[in-house]
């Protein structure tokens, strides 16, 4: 008789804490990953750029303005999926662009981007990775809004479409009081 009181207060604790779990998840987007990195600075990695120019601290290509890092790879299907958004949509006003290829063949990354069309203003190469754990990147395709000090104010995991473009990533631009011209839609944001 006392096992099996004991059993049943060790299944409503179980279920209680299951209960507690999947509830505490409801509304959340699966795909939004909490970052550490909010707030804090970019980590100052030397990284070479893809065009073989000389290692420079990321912090160079920064200056002083408000920046979009985008870590992608050849390999991921969803970084070839959300390209032509970002050709499309990457003509900002006084912001960097820079591509972060993550753990790929720089040769082949080279063709594809002649292939495809480059959005960056310069792409930098994590071969080992040490920036993208730095940042907390847990796959590609990732995307870092960073503001004029270098700071990192939003986070993106994930496929960057229209609708990203629109309620995530161009609502924190505008807070940065950047502006654009959208001309596909014909809109001045």
């Amino acid at each position: 008789m006392r096992v099996q009181a004991l059993y049943s207060v060790i299944g409503i604790l179980f279920i209680s804490i299951v209960m507690y779990v999947l509830f505490d998840r409801l509304g959340q987007d699966p795909r939004e990953i909490p970052s550490v990195q909010l707030g804090q600075l970019v980590p100052d990695r030397m990284l070479p750029t893809l065009n073989g120019g000389p290692p420079k601290q990321i912090k160079a290509y920064l200056k002083g303005k408000p920046s979009l890092i985008h870590f992608w790879a050849t390999w991921c299907m969803t970084c070839q999926v959300e390209h032509p958004t970002l050709i499309e949509d990457q003509r900002f006003k006084g912001m960097t662009f820079i591509g972060v290829l993550f753990k790929d063949d720089p040769v082949h990354a080279s063709q594809w981007l002649r292939r495809m069309g480059n959005p960056y203003q310069v792409v930098l190469l994590d071969h080992s990775g040490e920036l993208a754990m730095d940042m907390g990147v847990y796959g590609t395709p990732e995307t870092f809004l960073v503001d004029a000090q270098g700071r990192i104010v939003l986070r993106h995991t994930g496929l960057v479409d229209d609708r990203v473009w629109r309620t995530v990533l161009l609502p924190a631009l505008q807070k940065l009081k950047l502006t654009r011209v959208d001309s596909v839609r014909g809109l001045h944001v």
